[in-house]
């Protein structure tokens, strides 16, 4: 998750207006073909953004799922527990700071897709006024991501405020 976002499309901006000039005099089933080929390239560009998190958080999710079988096993005056209680705040602050950065970096992403599909259609709309866009983005990959990791996350939120509370 270190490196650069990529662009879902990487042709400048000004001629991709050109472009779009030119398909909307192909016609509009040719501009809603390259529009839609741009929303799936940002697709995939945030599927790998999901994949790389996923890959990352794989080894605090199992951390975290041992800590909370410690939880329940030992008593609270053991030093297991009291190690366990301490791993689940450091694997909550780990898992909070990897969903921010790929919230951030899907964000990003989509950003400069809209600006380069804006670009798109301002030419289209030179040739074509009356063109309507009815294209909408991908929001399976983040719900995916967020519906596989709901239970796990859930059980550390519910444990936490019991773990804060015994430390004041």
């Amino acid at each position: 998750m270190g490196k650069g976002i990529r662009s879902a499309v990487c042709t400048p901006s000004f001629i991709l207006k050109m472009k779009g000039r030119n398909d909307a005099q192909k016609g509009s089933a040719v501009v809603d073909t390259y529009v839609s080929k741009m929303l799936h390239q940002l697709a995939v560009i945030e599927t790998k953004e999901v994949i790389t998190a996923e890959t990352v958080l794989s080894h605090f999710k199992k951390k975290a799922v041992y800590s909370l079988k410690m939880l329940q096993d030992y008593p609270v005056d053991d030093p297991r527990y009291v190690r366990a209680e301490n791993s689940i705040e450091d694997i909550s602050e780990e898992i909070q700071t990897i969903e921010t950065t790929l919230y951030e970096r899907i964000s990003k992403a989509k950003k400069k897709a809209l600006v380069k599909k804006d670009s798109y259609l301002s030419g289209v709309r030179e040739a074509l006024p009356a063109y309507k866009d009815v294209s909408q983005l991908c929001k399976e990959p983040i719900t995916l991501y967020e519906t596989s990791h709901k239970a796990l996350n859930d059980q550390i939120k519910a444990v936490l405020p019991l773990l804060r509370g015994k430390s004041k």
